[in-house]
């Protein structure tokens, strides 16, 4: 049975305590402040090329921004600012999903949250490289789990049969909704 949540935000609440994250496709870090905020991470790794051109709207795919490769550049710098104090759990790495997860030992993470390349083969491969990175009874979710993004959904779904990985949550108030899976323990 898969429960339903309003928001992205309400499943951060079902990680444990101070939960080691890995975000894939961060932009200008909405979700990273709400994950810093509700879940005082042990360690928060926000992966993203932070390069252009892209288009990027809110979580619920409103107000579409176009951005140039020095409009990215700016973004990254300013995360680069916010999050580079010395205390911060925050550990930005600006390379491609895949690269980045390779750098990470098997059962790293709580959380492995899929928001990057919005293409089937790019999230099938993005789910693949990050189901062994999370810990057993860990999560893996993300974001865009519905229409116009078929490809997220089908690479989800067949994602959960292949893997076997266990339905969680999908949310209903996002106007992009999200799914959180667990891996077997």
């Amino acid at each position: 049975m898969v429960d339903l949540y309003a928001t992205r935000n309400d499943l951060l609440h079902l990680l444990p305590a101070h939960p080691v994250i890995a975000e894939l496709g961060v932009f200008e870090g909405d979700f990273s402040d709400e994950i810093l905020e509700t879940c005082a991470p042990a360690a928060l790794h926000l992966v993203d090329l932070w390069t252009g051109p892209m288009e990027c709207g809110d979580k619920d795919g409103n107000h579409i921004k176009k951005l140039t490769d020095e409009d990215m550049q700016r973004v990254f710098l300013r995360l680069k600012r916010k999050y580079g104090r010395g205390t911060s759990p925050v550990v930005l790495h600006r390379m491609d999903v895949l690269t980045a997860l390779a750098s990470f030992d098997d059962d790293t993470f709580d959380l492995v949250y899929v928001d990057a390349d919005h293409s089937y083969a790019a999230v099938k491969s993005h789910l693949e490289a990050a189901a062994t990175k999370v810990k057993r009874g860990g999560f893996l979710g993300g974001h865009d789990y519905g229409a116009p993004y078929l490809g997220v959904v089908k690479a989800v779904n067949e994602f959960a049969a292949i893997r076997n990985f266990e339905w969680v949550a999908v949310t209903t108030g996002d106007g992009c909704p999200s799914f959180l899976l667990r891996r077997p323990a």
